[in-house]
């Protein structure tokens, strides 16, 4: 389990108040301030939560009290994490805008794991409104569900090229998921990855054929 002094170094890391990690988790402020300061022994089940969320924000805890950057992944799951997917595709390209590219998924997948057809359209309202951008989608031969056509290009890439992981790059980033029973999602910030899909989207792309 994590030390408090690890808590307080993977908070400052993440540049996060303790007001707004104890929001963020569900928790009193006054949980998260004596965790740090060692006054309290809590529950292993509230440091696992803990841990587990600074893991999935990036950070790597090391012997002797030591916090690192987790080399640029970040892991999210379950709907909730796609929700928060959402949010860092749309925040990201608010700052950065630039290119937004998408394969081997389907649209109705994205909208199942949002969880709720509100979240998707207001999702998608939100996008429509940056201007920074260009979102390109590869989808299947045969698939006609262009949910995000408002802000979207898609193509028909033929079934021998469409693959059984969905590839989403945006901006700086790209992920890589997974939609099974539990979804997860990783997050790559890191300009090499992130150059190697697009590069490789680019290729299909090249492949692909206008929707008739």
């Amino acid at each position: 389990m994590i030390s408090s002094k690890q808590a307080l170094l993977a908070r400052t890391m993440l540049d996060m108040s303790q007001a707004g990690l104890a929001k963020t988790l569900g928790w009193a402020h006054q949980t998260v301030s004596k965790i740090e300061k060692g006054t309290v022994n809590p529950p292993a089940s509230r440091l696992k939560e803990l841990e587990e969320f600074f893991g999935n924000a990036g950070v790597e805890f090391l012997d002797g009290d030591g916090v690192r950057r987790s080399y640029g992944i970040r892991r999210l799951t379950g709907s909730e994490g796609f929700k928060e997917f959402f949010d860092d595709i749309y925040n990201t390209i608010k700052k950065h805008g630039g290119d937004i590219f998408l394969r081997n998924a389907p649209d109705e997948a994205f909208t199942k794991w949002s969880n709720a057809m509100e979240f998707t359209a207001a999702h998608i309202e939100r996008m429509k409104e940056l201007k920074n951008y260009k979102f390109r989608i590869l989808i299947e031969d045969g698939d006609l569900n262009t949910v995000s056509s408002d802000y979207a290009e898609y193509r028909h890439i033929p079934s021998n090229l469409y693959g059984s992981m969905p590839i989403y790059g945006y901006g700086p980033k790209c992920a890589v998921l997974t939609l099974k029973k539990n979804p997860t999602i990783y997050i790559f910030d890191d300009h090499d990855v992130v150059e190697g899909f697009r590069n490789e989207f680019n290729q299909f792309w090249k492949q692909s054929k206008p929707i008739e």
